[in-house]
Order: C-alpha cells, then sequence, then structure tokens
C-alpha cells in the first residue's frame, strides 16, 4: 500500500519513503499509510489542495542494516534532483539522513520541532538503533552508545550543521549548558504562546538565504493531541501553533523534511495527526 496522495509517476517532486528502525516501525509506516486513505488533503484554512501545486511518489520502504544505507538512499533521491521526505519512528534517522546533505550541499541548517534536545553526548539505549549506528562512527571510535535518538543532534552539531529547535521543555542543566556554548538557537512552548510573532521572525532569519532540513519529531505537540509518543511531555505546542510557525522555516531553501517518533499503537489522534503534519509540509514546499 502506498500514501493516498501517492503519484505512480517516479519524477515527481518529492520522494516521500520509510526508514525502517526501531521495533514494530513496519506497522507504524502500514497505519500511517492506511490514515491517508482517511484524511481530507483540503485545507479548510487556506483553502488550498497541497497537491494543486506539488506532486509526490512513494518510494516505498528502507529496513537497513547500517546507518550508511540511510544517506546513500536519500543520496540516490537528492541525485534524480528530487525532494527527499523520511518517515522513521526513530529519530536518529535524522541523523543518518544529514549526511547525504552535507554531502551534497556543504552547509544545511537544520529545524527541529521536539520536545526533547536530543544533544545528551552518551546514552546507552535502544539496542538495535545502537546496532544501526556502528557503521557510520569512525573506526576509532568504538562507543556506539554515543550515537542513538537522544545523541544524534549532537552528533549533528559536531559535524558542522546549525540548529534551531522549537518547542523544547524537556532537558537537563548540562544539556542546557551545550546548547547555549554552542549556539544552538531554541524557543519554549511558553515563549510561543507570549510571542508567537516574535519567534516566527527570529527563525525567518535563521533560514533566510540558506539550504534547510525540517525535522518534526511528533512528541513536539501536547500528548493531549498526540498521546502516542514514547516521552509524551506535557506542555505541547498545538496543530494550530504549528501551521503558524512552520511556514517561517520555508523562508529558506528546504532541501529535505522528515516526521519521525510516532509510536505504532493504533491510537487515531495521533495517526490523523501525523498524516495532517505531513500534508502541512507538503503543502508548503508546494507554495514556497
Amino acid at each position: 500500500m502506498r500514501f493516498n496522495f501517492s503519484n505512480e509517476d517516479e519524477n515527481s517532486d518529492v520522494h516521500i519513503f520509510g526508514c525502517l528502525i526501531g521495533k514494530d516501525s513496519g506497522k507504524l509506516l502500514e497505519e500511517l499509510r492506511k490514515t491517508s486513505y482517511e484524511v481530507e488533503v483540503f485545507d479548510v484554512e487556506s483553502e488550498v489542495n497541497p497537491f494543486d501545486n506539488i506532486k509526490v511518489f512513494d518510494a516505498g520502504d528502507i529496513k537497513p542494516t547500517y546507518g550508511e544505507e540511510v544517506k546513500s538512499f536519500v543520496m540516490k533521491i537528492l541525485k534524480k534532483g528530487k525532494k527527499p521526505f523520511m518517515i522513521s519512528k526513530s529519530h536518529l534517522s535524522t541523523y543518518f539522513s544529514l549526511l547525504a546533505f552535507k554531502e551534497m550541499y556543504g552547509e544545511v541548517k537544520v529545524v527541529v520541532f521536539d520536545a526533547h534536545g536530543d544533544i545528551k553526548d552518551k546514552v546507552g539505549y535502544a539496542e538495535e538503533e545502537e546496532k544501526i549506528a556502528s557503521s557510520v562512527i569512525p573506526l576509532e571510535i568504538e562507543d556506539v552508545k554515543k550515537f542513538n535518538a537522544t545523541t544524534w543532534l549532537r552528533r549533528a552539531v559536531e559535524s558542522g550543521f546549525e540548529s534551531f529547535l522549537v518547542g523544547l521543555r524537556s532537558c537537563d542543566e548540562f544539556d542546557m549548558e551545550f546548547m547555549k556554548k554552542n549556539g544552538i538557537r531554541f524557543v519554549k512552548p511558553s515563549e510561543i504562546k507570549e510571542g508567537l510573532g516574535e519567534v516566527i521572525e527570529s527563525l525567518e532569519s535563521f533560514v533566510r538565504n540558506s539550504k534547510v532540513y525540517i525535522s518534526i519529531d511528533m512528541d513536539v505537540f501536547d500528548p493531549s493531541f498526540v498521546p502516542a509518543v514514547d516521552y509524551p511531555e506535557p506542555g505541547g505546542i498545538s496543530f494550530f501553533d504549528f501551521t503558524k510557525i512552520v511556514p517561517s522555516a520555508f523562508k529558506g531553501d528546504v532541501v529535505g523534511m522528515d516526521v519521525v517518533e510516532l509510536l505504532p499503537i493504533k491510537e487515531r489522534r495521533s495517526e490523523f495527526l501525523g498524516i495532517k503534519v505531513i500534508l502541512e509540509l507538503l503543502k508548503n514546499a508546494g507554495v514556497a
């Protein structure tokens, strides 16, 4: 089964694909594709059908044994002149995807919607992710615990990616110190509530005249909207907040996107919002 909005034409503008990293990731992609047949693509607020302006091809799924395989798959899409759009259960996938953009374009800025900083230095969890990470670690580094879903953004920053984090509401004092010391821009949900205009201006300034990669961790939303995430942190943003902020990221040249960290538990609110987030990104990509 393909996403309902997929063209048969591989020459479409965007190639969307699943990256099967993490337990039950195949079930997640299956449920999202099924749900896409139940969600109206026409956007009532803007009165726009995203697919009047952009064509999408469902390129299927990859099940990588090594992180390098993710990079290679994304690179193939880029070399065709198409825009990659990845769906994955694990945010670690984003790190592997970014390596392709760095090789293709050099400097790429990263806009991340996430409740968490994901900039731990070394956290041992998710054994299957650690195994996949091992192939992209330089040979002199033996500790694969430095590569997982809680460390990926730190590794990206160390690799030269500037980042802007939207929706941060969970980290420790060491995370905060690292972010400030390394110039990681971030806005908290309270700042969005109190000064949405300033957040939009700041994000527009960050992406202006730059290649941009957008990554959406579904736990950025309040768990009342999306309970099907690993860490449902209270105090998240709403879909309305998201639709107001995300167009700002498209003031830059968006070259790739992903949506990650949704659980395949057949929780209807979460799956519907997951598809609406995908559609919102595609709508903005089409009019940018």
